[in-house]
């Protein structure tokens, strides 16, 4: 199969598994963040909300193929249209289905187990005012960012060692976390707190780009951009 109709197959399933959610989504963010834009010059418009595409792609993706994960004896009942009941996609449509991507679907999730507890540290006045137990409120704020970079990110970098996913592109992932180690310790205050949360949401997505397109030839992808046959991608929408 050539690239082209690789690309296509890959579109048509992304809608396959999200088209459902688009309105809720992708249509619904696209439209508050135009009516928030207005006023803005037009290539700063384009430049903002191409980012924004960017960030919402991954976020429905992944979002609905957890969600369809779980519920497929559901779904071979109210939506047996969804690729998975159809048999036109596993819960591994992502990556081949080797032993390779179900380690790093586990690798992944362990290392989110590890480093989630970043988000609390911009809510500790709400969880406090709701007697939450989060890390920084039982062990303190500076303690818990202590153990959080030097305990937890690097154990998460250990992981991702483990599971072979560091060896892909070793430096692309280290610094990052050492950035977001920092951030961490850095008390900057709940604004800081809520862009180092976003911050750590970028790792998370690119690790996803980092396993999801291993051993990818952009090269030749971007030489077969030209000769690509439209007519050959069936919609599902």
């Amino acid at each position: 199969m050539s690239i082209s109709l690789l690309v296509f197959r890959e579109l048509d399933i992304f809608f396959s598994f999200t088209w459902r959610d688009l309105s809720a989504s992708m249509i619904a963010g696209s439209i508050f963040a135009v009516g928030a834009m207005r006023g803005l010059p037009v290539p700063t418009m384009i430049k903002n909300y191409l980012f924004l595409i960017s960030w919402l792609i991954p976020h429905i993706y992944f979002f609905n193929l957890s969600n369809q994960i779980t519920g497929v004896a559901e779904d071979k009942i109210d939506k047996p249209d969804r690729p998975i009941p159809q048999e036109n996609a596993s819960w591994k449509s992502i990556a081949p289905h080797t032993a390779k991507s179900t380690a790093w679907i586990y690798t992944i999730s362990v290392w989110v187990g590890i480093t989630s507890q970043i988000q609390d540290l911009r809510d500790i006045e709400g969880d406090a005012s709701i007697g939450r137990k989060t890390m920084p409120l039982v062990f303190g704020d500076w303690e818990a960012r202590m153990i959080i970079s030097f305990v937890f990110i690097p154990t998460s970098l250990y992981i991702l060692h483990l599971g072979h996913i560091l060896e892909i592109a070793p430096w692309t992932l280290i610094i990052p976390h050492i950035v977001i180690a920092y951030r961490v310790l850095y008390m900057g205050g709940v604004r800081y707190d809520h862009k180092t949360y976003m911050y750590y949401t970028y790792i998370f997505c690119l690790i996803l780009a980092v396993t999801s397109f291993e051993g990818v030839d952009f090269k030749a992808l971007a030489q077969s951009l030209p000769t690509m046959n439209i007519p050959q991608f069936k919609s599902s929408l």
